[in-house]
């Protein structure tokens, strides 16, 4: 048996010789039994899980007089695991609302984030369009695409905009491209980056901000926010740049390097 949380699989010795048979006569189509195998295992755990859930919304003193009313099916795409088939319960006065698979929730918010990435890596809404069934096992249009960048926004603004805690002994610092999707077209965008190297020598980035790189202006503004997001300039023992010679000594008082 294997235990895996609220999940149980039980196989018996002949069943696995079975499979090992398969996979030695045909392991592609061993592997498709298997992978379906599994999601009807998490199907019926998902539904499972929906009926008790309903149990206890229906057991609340204000829903005694509520009653259950049959089910509907819908797909969901979970991270994993693919698209799986799901009976989502309904009562009978139309209060019930899932906390477990939301109402208007189809795909996992992880392979939101797994969508989002793949776009900022370079592929377009049409492509991920056309390979997510294959991909994700599920079909994705370029308006849930663009919800998903949408869905990571939040999370990266909050990410490159945290507070610096730590100490930084040596700092980083350089201009680049990166191509960025603007009205439907694809364009090389300046960005001002600075890496920072902490005092159990890891390696993280402190700043990704649009900008010049032969901008001191711009530059200015970078270490000025680092400031008071809380690097502290009297730590920094090394700073590499390349290009604008003074610029981070006079921005962190440092030496010239």
């Amino acid at each position: 048996m294997l235990d895996m949380g609220i999940v149980k699989i039980e196989i018996s010795l002949p069943e696995l010789a079975g499979a090992i048979q398969q996979f030695k006569s045909n392991r592609i189509h061993a592997l498709e039994k298997l992978t379906h195998d599994f999601k009807t295992v998490i199907s019926r755990t998902f539904n499972q899980l929906l009926q008790t859930e309903m149990t206890l919304f229906l057991g609340k003193p204000d829903e005694s007089r509520n009653k259950r009313n049959g089910y509907y099916e819908r797909d969901y795409a979970l991270k994993g695991i693919g698209c799986l088939r799901i009976r989502m319960p309904r009562d009978r006065d139309g209060r019930f609302d899932s906390d477990i698979l939301p109402v208007h929730e189809r795909i996992d918010p992880r392979l939101k984030e797994d969508i989002a990435i793949l776009h900022l890596a370079g592929l377009s809404n049409r492509t991920l369009s056309f390979v997510s069934r294959r991909i994700l096992g599920v079909p994705v249009s370029p308006d849930t695409v663009m919800r998903s960048l949408k869905a990571v926004e939040e999370s990266a603004l909050k990410w490159l905009t945290r507070p610096l805690e730590g100490s930084y002994w040596a700092l980083f610092v350089d201009g680049t491209n990166f191509k960025i999707q603007r009205a439907g077209s694809t364009e090389k965008e300046p960005a001002l980056v600075v890496l920072g190297l902490d005092t159990q020598n890891r390696m993280s980035i402190l700043a990704i901000e649009p900008g010049r790189k032969d901008s001191a202006e711009c530059w200015s503004t970078v270490f000025d926010d680092l400031k008071r997001r809380g690097l502290k300039p009297e730590e920094v023992r090394i700073g590499i740049m390349d290009g604008l010679p003074g610029q981070l000594s006079k921005s962190l008082c440092l030496s010239p390097s």
